[in-house]
């Protein structure tokens, strides 16, 4: 199950942005409605992949535990 999890984990990750680049868009001043989309959407996808990185590294530390 756990290896089912990262594997779920890791396939939703690849279509994402690299978060570098996300930060930098969240963080990025708005001079219009446009960009302040632009913003809040980055800082969305910034909550989606800091959510499945975290998840993922839970079921990664719990198979470590298990085969140890």
């Amino acid at each position: 199950m756990a290896a089912q999890l990262v594997a779920a984990c890791e396939e939703a990750l690849r279509p994402l942005p690299p978060s570098a680049g996300l930060a930098t868009a969240a963080a990025k001043e708005a001079a219009g409605a446009r960009e302040e989309r632009e913003r809040a959407a980055a800082r969305v996808l910034l909550g989606e992949r800091h959510a499945l990185e975290a998840c993922r590294d839970h079921w990664l530390g719990r198979l470590e535990a298990m085969s140890s």
